[in-house]
């Protein structure tokens, strides 16, 4: 099987899922909360889900913990997603039990960070690996992850940032976060963000940075040694509901103010096969 890109991610997921039935995480173990309404501009309020015999609506309920577990279970060795480093010169691979590790990790040092319930992970960054592991991350932390576009300028970052709010804000390199903030310190540009991670393979904080920033590869040491960390993450994977949100996703801002919109922990799952 050739190396697959990181963009067909969720939809892989969604396939390995489908083809077995004997995953460790069933749709009857997914927690879906009492909701009265199919709206709600609150990331704790639970939601109704549309449900109904054509697709997508027939599609199992499930929480994004639930697919990329399920998945490991069922094809551990198998490639969930490559990229392709200039570091090694070729592709590099993760398989499911790999990826889900590195998600359970990166959740647990988020959580380490200060990243509390429903709080943002905010992603400015080229697609890549640490995207995902980021993404998934927030949500097996129980935040939000929080796409930014990577041409946003400083002053639609800072309202995303303090909209969501970003708790955390991963982005690619020193570049780009110098172009976040317009050239100046994150508490000033970005008074909600707690810590900065730099997500460049091999990055290190430059002095400057010293106390508001850390890199990826201590993000995810942290994540490994940080136990009363991880055994939050893993209670909240049993605790999260599928009617609730685990992403916030934000328009471009070309005609005013970038505009938000939560996503739930079953939206992702239902990427077409």
């Amino acid at each position: 099987m050739p190396p697959l890109p990181s963009r067909v991610l969720l939809c892989v997921i969604r396939r390995r899922m489908s083809s077995s039935s004997s995953s460790s995480s069933s749709s009857s173990s997914t927690i879906v909360l009492p909701a009265d309404s199919f709206f709600t501009s609150r990331p704790e309020d639970p939601v109704r889900l549309r449900t109904g015999p054509d697709f997508p609506e027939n599609l199992p309920t499930q929480t994004v913990q639930g697919a990329l577990l399920a998945a490991a279970d069922s094809h551990p060795d198998a490639v969930a997603m490559a990229a392709k480093r200039k570091r090694i010169g070729g592709w590099k691979t993760w398989a499911y039990d790999r990826y889900l590790d590195e998600v359970r990790t990166a959740a647990a040092g988020l959580r380490s960070l200060g990243l509390g319930r429903f709080g943002g992970v905010g992603i400015l960054a080229h697609n890549s690996p640490e995207w995902f592991v980021s993404a998934l991350g927030a949500a097996f932390a129980g935040g939000l992850a929080v796409g930014i576009y990577g041409t946003s300028a400083p002053a639609a970052v800072a309202h995303i940032c303090g909209h969501a709010p970003v708790e955390v804000l991963a982005v690619a390199g020193e570049a780009e976060l110098e172009r976040a903030t317009g050239g100046r310190s994150v508490p000033e540009a970005l008074p909600s963000v707690k810590k900065v991670v730099l997500m460049e393979p091999g990055a290190r904080v430059p002095r400057r940075l010293a106390g508001e920033a850390v890199a990826w590869d201590d993000l995810m040491a942290v994540g490994r040694t940080e136990s009363g960390s991880w055994e939050e993450v893993r209670r909240l994977e049993s605790e999260q509901a599928a009617n609730q949100a685990c992403s916030l996703v934000y328009t471009s801002g070309t005609t005013g103010v970038p505009k938000g919109g939560l996503r739930t922990m079953e939206k992702p799952c239902g990427a077409p096969e």
